[in-house]
């Protein structure tokens, strides 16, 4: 699973979340990138409230 800090920015891969981002190493930042799949959800989510 791809995931990205939310501090630094950086994007790495994983096996299971990670306590610190392996490059600035701030703790409990890192969240799971959202898949392309995940993102269209999203808007097609959005479009129906509308």
């Amino acid at each position: 699973m791809e995931y990205q800090c939310q501090q630094c920015g950086y994007r790495f891969n994983a096996e299971r979340r990670p306590y610190a981002c392996p490059y600035c190493g701030e703790t409990g930042t890192a969240k799971p990138t959202p898949t392309a799949s995940d993102l269209l959800n999203e808007v097609e989510m959005r479009e129906i409230k509308k």
